[in-house]
């Protein structure tokens, strides 16, 4: 059987801790009509709040996950759509008026590669 984090009780009393484990399913996007998806670079604007500006990406429909980055970027956001009509409008109708936002780029995807991440299994 894989790996656990560490041996003995206090380890597994840890780990029932309330939000130490997510557990998760993953849908390929691909698979439920999703052909486009795009991971965003956004810089704020020196006077916005993060913890705000991460609420309203919340509340957007299509993006699917929000990462605080170090760097040239301040959030790494994960749009996934239909088609790029669908992203171009996302884009300059939505992305764009947020008013907290300094500058954009975006990377569109190309393919998506299933990622494992197993805890505590050393290969």
């Amino acid at each position: 059987m894989g790996g656990y984090l560490s041996n003995g009780k206090k380890s597994h009393l840890k780990i029932k801790t309330p939000g130490v484990i997510d557990i998760m399913t993953m849908i390929n996007p691909y698979k439920v009509g999703y052909d486009t998806f795009a991971q965003i670079g956004i810089k704020i604007k020196v006077d916005a709040h993060p913890e705000k500006f991460v609420n309203t990406l919340q509340s957007i429909e299509g993006i699917t996950g929000i990462t605080m980055v170090t760097g040239s970027f301040d959030f790494f956001v994960t749009y996934v759509c239909r088609n790029l009509e669908e992203y171009r409008r996302f884009f300059t109708e939505t992305l764009r008026n947020l008013p907290e936002i300094a500058s954009v780029e975006s990377f569109i995807g190309l393919d998506l590669y299933e990622r494992i991440f197993l805890v505590g299994v050393v290969r």
